[in-house]
């Protein structure tokens, strides 16, 4: 029986029967937090000057506030451009350091659940359209940087141009066939256990 001992930081087993109920919590670097600071601290002032603007212009009347916030949509394009980068890069600080993940493993689909600070995300596949699970090191250069995925058994395209015969039958895969990101930029410690976990319950293989 699966049970709490021996498994990595950040895993905690709710329940191993009769359906399987992992919860991962996401381990806080403070290495990454301070590493991130500045572009956490310029988006958040951009949200204030933003909001500062959309106050004064409403202020003038709705039909003169949306005039002015087109303009300056117009002129000043490189803001909002630079305004999506940096939230892109705050969400991803916060989702790594503390977002939450549960997977529920039961004879019929795998849930999983990924939720920070009370909002949530629900993705389930069917135990029959399992394929495999794919252990896949995106940047040999970073760490930790392992994603873990499974690939189903809905296919989503049919590569046979001659070109993509350079390719490996589990890139093949992965591009012909539906995939969901079950972890992402983990070490591959916390990547291999989870994915020995499930691949035992449902009976599948593991590619790397």
């Amino acid at each position: 029986m699966l049970t709490n001992e021996n498994i990595p930081d950040g895993f905690k087993v709710l329940c191993a029967e009769p359906e399987l109920r992992i919860k991962y919590s996401a381990q806080p670097s403070c290495c990454l937090i301070l590493f991130f600071m500045p572009f956490i601290c310029l988006f958040i002032g951009q949200v204030l000057l933003l909001f500062t603007e959309l106050y004064e212009a409403f202020n003038q009347g709705i039909i003169q506030g949306i005039y002015q916030i087109w303009q300056k949509v117009i002129q000043q394009w490189s803001l909002g451009f630079s305004l999506l980068l940096l939230g892109g890069f705050t969400f991803y600080v916060i989702w790594i350091n503390f977002g939450k993940i549960e997977f529920i493993a039961n004879n019929d689909s795998l849930i999983v659940i990924e939720t920070l600070f009370g909002i949530s995300k629900r993705k389930e596949v069917s135990r029959a359209n399992i394929q495999y699970l794919q252990q896949l090191q995106k940047n040999p250069y970073e760490s930790p940087s392992w994603n873990l995925e499974l690939i189903t058994n809905k296919k989503i395209g049919n590569l046979d141009h001659p070109w993509f015969l350079k390719l490996t039958e589990s890139e093949i895969n992965r591009i012909n066939y539906h995939k969901i990101v079950l972890m992402e930029q983990q070490d591959f410690e916390i990547i291999d256990w989870l994915s020995r976990v499930l691949a035992d319950f449902y009976k599948v293989r593991i590619r790397i």
